[in-house]
């Protein structure tokens, strides 16, 4: 079957769950950071797996995408391996490295062929946080920047941003016209990633002790995106289906 990977990404999520709760239990001891870092990179390796289909259906891109997603696979499971598993600082630099050129010619490629189609950029803007996430594991390897920041930009970042793409996809398939409130997309967006912004790149430009502050602004625009959705969106969501105006659930 085409979608097997799903099944095997599944069961190592599994593992990553036994990791955290074997430590938990008392069961074992230093396993949970390895079951919480696994699992965030299973979860980006969905996207990563599934961005393409998805950019596909919203933008048409031609058949040199399934060449783009196989190589962005391919970078990402090295640079897990190598993040997880390999002492070696420099190949530890060279996967981060060449993750960030395959990933950022992928966006580049998504954009060339863009149209007007809101969607299309508000994956291309939450992929970029991926991207990010490669550049700063590559300068916390260098202990250059503090080693939060690169799971941040995947989480905060990357997670976070493409949970409203998917959220805003699955509304738009039910009533196309909820793309209309253009608005409201907008201010979701811009909250979601100043929260990222907050808590990946300003950071970098702060003294430590305002770091707590940073987090509760973060938290803020995270409740203000929520929030406007919920409010933009949920009542539609309700009563119309298909811009046809009947009531979606009965």
């Amino acid at each position: 079957p085409s979608h097997i990977y799903i099944v095997l990404i599944l069961w190592l999520m599994t593992l990553a769950n036994v990791y955290i709760h074997f430590q938990v239990l008392g069961l074992v001891e230093d396993t949970a950071k390895f079951g919480q870092l696994l699992m965030v990179y299973l979860i980006i390796l969905l996207i990563v797996i599934t961005g393409g289909r998805v950019n596909t259906n919203i933008r048409k891109v031609s058949a040199s995408e399934s060449v783009s997603t196989f190589l962005a696979v391919l970078s990402y499971i090295a640079f897990v391996i190598a993040i997880l598993l390999i002492q070696s600082t420099f190949l530890k630099l060279v996967f981060a490295g060449v993750a960030t050129v395959i990933h950022t010619s992928r966006i580049l490629l998504w954009n060339r062929k863009a149209n007007s189609d809101p969607m299309a950029w508000i994956f291309s803007t939450a992929y970029f946080w991926i991207v990010m996430g490669f550049v700063l594991k590559g300068l916390e390897v260098l202990e250059l920047v503090h080693p939060m920041l690169a799971l941040h930009a995947f989480t905060a970042g990357g997670i976070g941003t493409m949970s409203f793409y998917v959220m805003m996809s699955i509304a738009a398939a039910y009533n196309p016209n909820l793309l209309d409130k253009s608005k409201a997309i907008k201010l979701i967006m811009y909250a979601i990633h100043l929260a990222a912004l907050t808590r990946v790149i300003v950071p970098n430009f702060l003294p430590t002790q305002f770091y707590s502050d940073l987090i509760v602004i973060s938290g803020l625009c995270w409740l203000l995106a929520f929030f406007t959705f919920l409010f933009k969106f949920t009542p539609a969501l309700i009563f119309l289906t298909m811009g046809m105006g009947r009531p979606a659930f009965k």
